[in-house]
């Protein structure tokens, strides 16, 4: 039978059998059971529990809406900047002045060219109703014209109706003589056919009084000759009256012609004239319009972000963006940059936390959001490799400072966390095993 000794009893007993007639504390059973209770439940917890995984991107408050790049047309100097960074501006109004000399000298020219033309199109216009016949017609110079030049069209004008009408004066004049010479022979003939005949009855009468020798024949050759000679005369003012009346067609033709010519030249140089006037205000618009652009407005209510130029006298390159307009009243939106490593678990619609940079989330918390779009290419980055452009709503659009609320503006740096999906706790601790007993197993 055992004796169960006391604890001051086992002190007087050798160390040995002091050793061994003590109890085992119950500390060690009980940190033994507790470890193993914690434990099964860290692995009970680890199995059954779920956390969110995220995918974290990084990326920047911008507009919602599409900002409006304010670009010079064509390459200038700076005359005046009237608005500086952040400040809020109208539709409409001037932001940068750039230097207009070239483009004013060039409108100017453009716009005396275009007179020019005009005033060529109301000349050749004034010429061919003249000459159709409307000789009262007078020529009316286009406005804006100096007096120098409407007098030189004005000389120029009488020089073409005078040279025209010279030269129909000298055709209708040489028709005029045809028209006598062609009358006159006309004359001859009808005087010669009505001599003809007589001539033609006396030679008959003569010849029988010959043939009865009663008359002489010497009377009747004389007859004889004078009607061969009326007869041959007759035939050759008949030629004459045909050739007259070749010549009479020949000049009305040339006449004809002469005046279809002038008419299709001037028509000529009317098509020419109102094409290169039409060519020439074309070219006066855009020089206009260039003019015009040399002033840089606002397209839109906004406010003025990213000011490029700071130098008046600077030069600004065609095509060369100097500011960007935020429209007024655009919602604000994140634009984020997910990995490669990522893309395949981000959706659109899914959850995102946004922390912004310069309030830190520990004490001013965070913005939710959602997913909106996701691009379809990845785009090179020298720092991050392959990533993919992401845009995310924000549900508001400022936060709480100091009992204020303070507005998100463009360009604040965010980070954002987008809620892919829920994996088990334990899948954390186990991943890096599993990961490097794949890669070690597969070494050679």
């Amino acid at each position: 039978m055992k004796v169960e000794r006391k604890g001051d009893e086992l002190e007087f007993l050798p160390a040995a059998l002091e050793i061994l007639e003590t109890p085992a504390s119950p500390t060690g059973r009980f940190l033994t059971w507790l470890i193993a209770i914690l434990f099964i439940s860290v692995v009970t917890w680890g199995w059954f529990s779920k956390i969110d995984t995220e995918a974290v991107a990084q990326g920047k408050i911008i507009p919602g809406g599409q900002v409006k790049t304010i670009q010079a047309l064509e390459i200038g100097t700076v005359r005046a900047i009237h608005v500086k960074e952040g400040q809020r501006v109208k539709a409409g109004e001037l932001l940068i002045e750039l230097d207009p000399t070239d483009s004013d000298a060039n409108e100017e020219r453009m716009a005396q060219d275009l007179l020019s033309a005009r005033l060529d199109v109301a000349r050749i216009k004034t010429l061919l109703l003249q000459v159709a016949g409307d000789e009262d017609y007078d020529f009316i110079a286009p406005e804006g014209v100096s007096e120098s030049l409407e007098l030189a069209s004005r000389a120029l004008l009488l020089q073409s109706t005078t040279e025209h009408r010279s030269q129909m004066a000298s055709i209708d004049s040489q028709i005029s003589q045809r028209q006598a010479t062609y009358g006159m022979t006309q004359s001859n003939i009808n005087k010669l056919a009505g001599v003809v005949p007589l001539l033609a009855e006396r030679v008959s009468a003569r010849e029988k009084l010959v043939k009865k020798k009663v008359g002489a024949r010497t009377t009747f050759l004389q007859l004889k000759q004078e009607l061969v000679e009326a007869e041959g005369n007759l035939e050759i003012e008949k030629y004459r009256l045909q050739e007259g009346q070749a010549e009479l067609n020949s000049l009305r033709q040339q006449r004809a012609e002469r005046e279809a010519a002038f008419l299709a030249e001037q028509q000529a140089a009317l098509s020419e004239a109102l094409q290169e006037q039409a060519a020439l205000e074309q070219e006066l618009r855009k020089a206009v319009e260039r003019n015009r652009l040399r002033q840089l407005r606002a397209p839109v209510n906004g406010v003025v972000q990213q000011l490029a130029v700071h130098t008046v006298g600077g030069v600004v390159q065609a095509a060369q963006p100097v500011m960007v307009i935020v429209p007024e009243g655009t919602p604000l939106e994140i634009e984020a940059m997910v990995l490669n490593k990522d893309i395949g678990f981000v959706e659109v619609g899914q959850v995102s936390e946004i922390k912004v940079e310069s309030f830190p989330y520990t004490k001013y918390g965070m913005i939710e959001g959602t997913v909106e779009q996701i691009s379809a290419d990845a785009i090179e980055d020298e720092k991050q490799g392959l990533i993919y452009k992401a845009r995310s709503s924000m549900n508001t659009d400022k936060i709480l400072v100091e009992d204020r609320w303070v507005p998100l503006t463009p360009g604040m740096s965010v980070t954002v966390e987008v809620k892919t999906g829920k994996r088990r706790a334990i899948e954390f601790f186990l991943a890096p095993f599993l990961k490097y007993q794949d890669e070690a197993l597969g070494e050679r």
